[in-house]
């Protein structure tokens, strides 16, 4: 055969298999639609009352945002159980989705069918209490997506990557009123600095909002121009704020009465931080106080500050340190105030003090000598938690805590463990961790009867500081 009639005979069995593909096809949904008209006649449930039937389907439903597949698998069954499941509004009531920018990217007709099945799926909750958890791709018609089911939404659990898209979302005019937890989370730079006022606009949109997480790497900053807008949010308990920048900027513009959890990054105590508590005046019980991620954000804390600020939180039961330097001097700051000896000692009921240190191989006594000293005449500490993140590759004799920890810092926690503190130093060396834990049935037998005049109550050296009784 001539070249030209092999390729006219390939077109021919190109254009026979693309006929059979098509037939195959149709074959395929034709015997989808079979099975599902059998599995109607066999199906017992669609026997049931909706009602019932209703309830049976709830009971696949997890406790938290779950993946599309549930409410798709248990609608695809047959036709009954679609009509079962449009017809339970809280299947598609709780949502996880991860859409991954890349694969929009490269396939850029995939955003509309993402954007639609997003809105159609919301719309089947109709009425319903919503809670969303959605990452990955966003643009100005997700956020409308979203504002348009805002009375809904419960629990939202964003991360976007883009600031202006939360922005696009809270700036309208849209009230999240029965929003009750919500976490706002971004894992790049995407300009700025971003004014705090703009982001205190999420407090204005849900009036009833308990938990607020912000884990960002976004700058915040304060325009000195104009008079911010003071919001007064009364439910709020919880509040997490992470940052590059001082993330006490937001505090600037917010008063929390109700709080009783803050954990925030990278702040700037005199300027924000103690004002806002002044404020405030919250039963405050758990407060994480740190340095922020990279860059490192420098503050600068004065004595008098930390005591100013710590007056005012009396009712403080747990309190963490975290990302110190174990050079750093506000460290040292820190564990004088702490340091106090009764009755002259703030945070009275503190029961939980746990302090991350790292960037050194350096050991720090007077963090151990601090947690003897909140034990002495009415102190409370009930607990210690210490964390060591080992910058550089220790070697394995020395990953080991109990291995170079000198024998004065032993003899210490020893007999703060024999009078009744529960002690846990970890180790950590890029995500391998090492516990060493030591409590009244937890230290060598020899030491079970260390005097408790050992705890070191009538002096502390503390930097350069000594505090005596």
């Amino acid at each position: 055969m001539s070249i030209a009639a092999l390729h006219a005979r390939l077109e021919q069995i190109a254009s026979a298999i693309e006929t059979q593909e098509e037939i195959l096809k149709n074959l395929r949904l034709t015997r989808c639609g079979v099975l599902r008209q059998l599995n109607d006649l066999r199906d017992p449930v669609s026997r049931l009352p909706l009602e019932i039937a209703s309830e049976i389907f709830k009971q696949y439903l997890p406790n938290s945002p779950s993946p599309p597949s549930i409410p798709l698998l248990l609608s695809s069954v047959c036709n009954s159980w679609t009509d079962i499941a449009l017809e339970t509004p809280c299947l598609w009531a709780d949502l996880r989705v991860d859409a991954p920018p890349r694969l929009f990217k490269a396939r850029p007709e995939l955003a509309a069918q993402y954007k639609e099945h997003l809105s159609v799926w919301l719309g089947r909750t109709r009425a319903r209490p919503l809670s969303l958890s959605l990452t990955g791709y966003s643009d100005t018609s997700v956020a409308t997506i979203i504002t348009r089911h805002a009375p809904q939404f419960r629990t939202l659990n964003l991360g976007l990557p883009s600031a202006d898209i939360y922005l696009e979302i809270f700036r309208s005019e849209a009230s999240f009123t029965n929003l009750k937890y919500l976490s706002i989370r971004s894992p790049t730079h995407d300009g700025g600095p971003y004014d705090g006022e703009e982001f205190i606009k999420v407090f204005q949109s849900a009036p009833n909002l308990i938990k607020c997480t912000f884990e960002n790497r976004y700058y915040w900053k304060v325009d000195g121009d104009r008079d911010g807008v003071q919001v007064i949010h009364r439910r709020l308990q919880s509040l997490t704020i992470h940052s590059d920048s001082d993330s006490a900027l937001m505090l600037e513009y917010l008063t929390a009465p109700a709080l009783k959890i803050l954990d925030i990054s990278a702040i700037d105590m005199s300027e924000h931080f103690t004002p806002f508590l002044a404020r405030s005046s919250p039963p405050l019980k758990k407060l994480t106080l740190g340095l922020g991620a990279d860059p490192p954000f420098d503050v600068a804390w004065e004595i008098t500050t930390i005591e100013a600020g710590f007056a005012l939180i009396p009712n403080l039961t747990h309190l963490r340190f975290k990302r110190f330097k174990e050079t750093s001097e506000e460290l040292d700051k820190f564990l004088i105030v702490l340091a106090r000896p009764p009755p002259h000692n703030l945070l009275p009921n503190l029961i939980d003090f746990a302090i991350t240190l790292s960037d050194s191989d350096d050991w720090i006594p007077p963090v151990f000598e601090v947690a003897s000293m909140r034990r002495c005449g009415d102190a409370k500490l009930q607990s210690f938690h210490l964390e060591w993140v080992r910058e550089s590759r220790p070697s394995v004799r020395d990953f080991f805590i109990e291995n170079v920890l000198p024998d004065a810092d032993k003899t210490i926690l020893h007999a703060l463990a024999a009078g009744g503190l529960q002690i846990h130093l970890t180790s950590n060396w890029r995500g391998n961790v090492q516990v060493y834990s030591l409590g009244p049935d937890r230290i060598p037998p020899s030491l079970n009867e260390t005097p408790r005049d050992q705890l070191i109550c009538s002096g502390l050296q503390v930097g350069d500081a000594m505090i005596q009784n």
